[in-house]
């Protein structure tokens, strides 16, 4: 591992302003990068590419760099960035007198920019890319084969054609229904040749292999004729539950009622339903659910009434409220 190479190197652990030359692939990158890179990106850079291991080894060889002076100790989540952070100001400051570090494992250097590249990842990437290359060329060839192989079967076999509408023989010449309309391929210098009898033949073979057959589905009708008297319908009713919210702390539940009567222009009053909702912040706002009971053929008027901006005061949140399924 670099970190822990880094750590065991012949001159990892000497001290002192006789040291000329240390290894270090976090530091040798650091120093060689400070003057070149920003130090927000120099330092991003690192965090990414750099294991924990090899920050702290990076570290342990800084402070035996520095004389035994002791480097601050940071924890928390963003530890090992403030670490590089630190690392970094003591290689830019001018004042402190710091070896020259070096990298063995030339891997552990990260490639950044184009005149900073790493040659040996742009030889990876360009092998990759051209064993890509070689493999989109044999795919080529394989669809040129393919190709010739469907021309020679179509020069091979007589094309067929699917006969239209006129071709076929009318009820008025005398056909029965059940075959009149079969479907028949005209091959070319032959007689044609019937495919499928009829669409109920097609259907019944459709049945028998499991593939099923949908049938059309007769939406149902609602009674509008008035002329019956002795007999009537279920009125069929349904709540339209609207919430609303960002009312003042101090509102009433009678003064929510009040408004939405007002909206509703008296209809329906005795079937306004208004409970006040736990507010997050009580102190600041409230919150109501309010509950129309009203027939099905009015409900549609009653939420065009509920959910107008027009129809509340300003200021207010008013959504549509459903009930959990869970009651």
């Amino acid at each position: 591992m670099a970190g822990n190479t880094a750590a065991d190197g012949d001159d990892a652990g000497a001290t002192g302003s006789d040291v000329r030359t240390c290894r270090s692939e976090l530091l040798c990158f650091m120093q060689q990068k400070a003057h070149v890179l920003v130090f927000d990106q120099l330092v991003t850079l690192c965090l990414d590419f750099y294991r924990k291991e090899e920050v702290l080894s990076a570290q342990n060889i800084m402070e035996q760099c520095l004389k035994g002076k002791r480097m601050s100790k940071r924890q928390g989540n963003d530890a090992m960035k403030r670490i590089l952070e630190d690392m970094l100001k003591i290689v830019l400051d001018p004042a402190v007198e710091l070896p020259t570090f070096f990298a063995i494992e030339l891997s552990r250097l990260p490639p950044v920019g184009v005149e900073h590249c790493d040659v040996s990842a742009i030889l990876n990437k360009l092998h990759a890319l051209r064993s890509e290359v070689r493999m989109m060329a044999q795919l080529r060839c394989e669809v040129d084969e393919l190709r010739k192989e469907i021309d020679l079967l179509r020069q091979s076999q007589p094309t067929a054609q699917l006969s239209t509408a006129d071709d076929w023989p009318n009820l008025s010449d005398g056909a029965r229904a059940s075959g009149s309309r079969g479907i028949v391929a005209v091959v070319e210098g032959s007689e044609p040749v019937p495919i499928l009898s009829s669409y109920a033949k097609l259907a019944t073979d459709l049945k028998e292999s499991g593939i099923a057959v949908r049938k059309p589905r007769i939406p149902p009708v609602v009674g509008k004729s008035t002329k019956f008297t002795n007999v009537k319908s279920v009125v069929t009713k349904r709540s339209v539950d609207v919430f609303t919210s960002r009312w003042h702390p101090q509102t009433h539940v009678s003064e929510v009622t009040d408004c939405a009567k007002e909206i509703l222009q008296g209809d329906f009053a005795d079937s306004i339903d208004c409970v006040q909702l736990k507010s997050k912040y009580e102190h600041i706002y409230s919150s109501f659910h309010v509950s129309v009971t009203v027939p099905v053929a009015s409900m549609r008027h009653v939420i065009d009434r509920l959910m107008n901006a027009e129809s509340w005061p300003v200021g207010l949140l008013v959504k549509r409220y459903f009930q959990p399924k869970n009651g």
